[in-house]
């Protein structure tokens, strides 16, 4: 099972979250007025200088622009690339578009699930992204990540056996549900931000916590079936 942890701000939580054994360690990159958690490119250079090759180095940007993703791929150290704007503002056709023109160019494309037509919309996306991430959606801010909030899980488990690419379930997930989640899911991987951050500053990483998600995570008998 893979594990994926996001809300990584600094360079020291960065260097921990490696240590403690996950597989891919996720950055907000972008202005704060976008996201709470987004760093400026130079400090995510310097977390993922941190990582070092202990894990997939993921960024993540909410842009809608092309132009400005394309700063993105040509500034950050990254391996991956997370596109987490809404599906109406980077459709399939633009994903395609930025690989044709970064070749190489390694994509995780979020759909929020929101009900049936999220299946739809993974299928869309799933010939020009190489892996898709499902999260939940803020029912008051309409905020898709970081909400602390699961979705409903047999939508999601549905989406697994719908596509063809490996699948990272995100939303709400936490050590004391992610062994759940995965039963019922059997994703690819799995995403913690929100519930594996500090109580009292959520800017920072909670190391028990990220290392009590990936102990989970990682149970025997506890993985999902491997997709993609």
């Amino acid at each position: 099972m893979v594990v994926q942890i996001y809300g990584v701000m600094n360079a020291e939580d960065g260097a921990l979250v490696a240590a403690l054994g996950a597989d891919q360690v996720g950055v907000v990159v972008g202005d704060r007025d976008t996201a709470w958690d987004a760093v400026t490119f130079d400090t995510a250079n310097r977390i993922f200088d941190a990582v070092g090759e202990k894990a997939t180095k993921v960024a993540l940007t909410l842009s809608t622009s092309l132009n400005e993703i394309a700063s993105v791929i040509e500034t950050i150290r990254f391996d991956l690339l997370h596109l987490a704007s809404g599906i109406e503002h980077v459709s399939a056709a633009d994903v395609g578009e930025l690989k044709r023109c970064h070749p190489g160019l390694r994509v995780i494309r979020t759909i929020p699930v929101t009900g049936p037509t999220a299946i739809d919309a993974a299928m869309a996306f799933e010939d020009v992204a190489d892996y898709l991430l499902l999260d939940s959606r803020d029912p008051d801010t309409q905020v898709v990540g970081a909400t602390g909030r699961p979705h409903e899980w047999s939508l999601s488990a549905q989406i697994v056996s719908a596509v063809r690419r490996p699948v990272i379930l995100a939303g709400g997930l936490s050590p004391d549900n992610v062994r759940d989640a995965i039963a019922t899911v059997r994703p690819w991987g799995v995403d913690s931000n929100t519930l594996t951050s500090r109580s009292d500053d959520r800017t920072r990483k909670d190391g028990e916590l990220v290392r009590k998600f990936i102990e989970a995570a990682r149970v025997p008998g506890g993985s999902g079936d491997c997709h993609g």
